[in-house]
């Protein structure tokens, strides 16, 4: 379980997403940063010695993924809206709760990943 010190950097960084992705001239590679820190904090609060490193290599396989999808309109907002629900969950015990926003988080991205992906095929075609 998360401790009190895992529930606080998560949720900083995910305070710090938030505002970032409202912000008018957001920077897509300050919102991949806290992205990136956001999955890997939940993965050292599972206490779990391995996630963290899966999770960090899986991070660097699917950058070019994630940062193609922060300049989808509203896209960073979708995930700031998915972070908190997780963090809330995270924040109020409820570990049943958090797993089923990150699963809803994660079927979300893998949906923009492949319209970006058949978006760039279509794209190739085309040329």
């Amino acid at each position: 379980h998360a401790q009190p010190d895992d529930i606080e950097r998560i949720a900083a960084n995910c305070d710090a997403f938030e505002m970032e992705a409202k912000a008018k001239d957001a920077s897509f590679d300050r919102l991949l940063e806290l992205d990136l820190e956001f999955h890997h904090a939940i993965a050292v609060a599972t206490h779990g010695g391995l996630l963290p490193r899966l999770v960090d290599e899986l991070a660097t396989v699917l950058i070019e993924s994630r940062r193609g999808m922060f300049t989808m309109r509203g896209r960073a907002r979708w995930s700031a809206e998915d972070h908190r629900a997780i963090v809330d969950a995270i924040a109020q015990g409820q570990p049943e709760e958090a797993a089923a926003a990150m699963t809803s988080h994660m079927d979300r991205v893998i949906s923009v990943v492949a319209t970006i992906g058949s978006e760039a095929a279509e794209q190739e075609e085309a040329d």
